[in-house]
């Protein structure tokens, strides 16, 4: 699936994509977007599925990877 696919199943399931693709602050996010003033939500793949997980604001800027998959 490739980053523009993930952004659209994204975007068909309601969710505002700010960013289709951002490494900077959430590891090796294949997508990320912003729920709210705390909450991102982050996309990446893995074998070949999207993996969607939330992260505080807080922990994407201290570098969290995934850490509550």
């Amino acid at each position: 699936m490739t980053n523009e696919e993930i952004v659209l199943a994204a975007e068909v399931a309601g969710d505002r994509v700010l960013l289709p693709v951002r490494t900077e602050l959430v590891g090796k996010a294949s997508g990320i977007a912003m729920s709210n003033d705390d909450i991102f939500h982050v996309w990446r793949v893995r074998e070949g599925r999207v993996v969607h997980m939330r992260l505080h604001v807080e922990e994407a800027a201290a570098g969290e990877d995934f850490a509550h998959e």
